[in-house]
């Protein structure tokens, strides 16, 4: 894929990416200037709430709870997230932990982690979830971790914004860019800050400013304008 990438831009082919981090990169890589950055759009309005508590889940509906969402790929960075969930300022907390996703290539790593974990007893493991389920875990969820490896563009970051959660996030690739100044934004990938920053956004004085910063965060990007600008680019 990378020579076909190197062939066609030696063509005189344009390249869009989703995030100026991403448009850095490809530029340094493939040594073109014809790449032009065009955010994505924000995701739909919240769905309704859900009728009843999905199967399995009435347990969280009376305790806080921090949830990440998706698939357990390395670039994910779940590791650094369960072993947050180790330290003091997490382990002793009250509040749920949710994994909430397919198993992938480092699925055997995290089950590895998860071996005598001293919170064990407060960390789910749901698997793959259908649309009802995340929708729920959405709206109830004390924050959003996203401790990620790296990232082109960070679309679950907006997809908890909008529904008023607050988002703990490492700094890399485009994160940044896109969850603007309205994530706790962890640097580096120690442990006990990323643990730290996640008990700040659940129960601190910021919480609420998080909240609100992310709802005006989210009507930065629209389909609309993504659309104009891949029509400009096209013509």
């Amino acid at each position: 894929a990378g020579e076909q990438l190197r062939r066609r831009t030696a063509d005189g082919a344009w390249i869009h990416t989703s995030s100026t981090a991403t448009a850095a990169e490809v530029t340094s890589l493939l040594g073109t200037e014809r790449v032009v950055a065009i955010h994505l759009g924000a995701p739909p309005p919240p769905a309704p709430e859900p009728g009843d508590t999905p199967p399995g889940l009435d347990a969280l509906a009376e305790q806080p709870f921090v949830v990440a969402i998706g698939t357990e790929e390395r670039r994910k960075g779940l590791q650094l997230l369960v072993a947050a969930f180790a330290e003091p300022a997490m382990a002793h907390s009250d509040a749920h932990r949710v994994l909430a996703g397919a198993r992938g290539d480092d699925s055997d790593a995290i089950d590895a982690r998860l071996a005598g974990h001293p919170a064990l007893d407060r960390i789910r493991r749901l698997g793959p979830i259908d649309d009802t389920t995340k929708t729920w875990l959405l709206r109830h969820a004390a924050a959003l971790a996203y401790p990620s490896v790296d990232e082109g563009f960070g679309f679950p970051i907006l997809e908890a914004q909008r529904y008023g959660v607050p988002v703990v996030a490492t700094d890399v690739g485009s994160v940044g860019e896109v969850a603007g100044n309205a994530a706790v934004l962890v640097s580096g990938r120690e442990p006990a800050a990323f643990a730290a920053a996640l008990a700040r956004a659940m129960t601190g004085a910021e919480r609420t400013d998080l909240i609100a910063a992310g709802c005006r965060n989210v009507d930065r990007f629209r389909w609309e304008t993504t659309a104009a600008e891949l029509l400009d680019l096209y013509r």
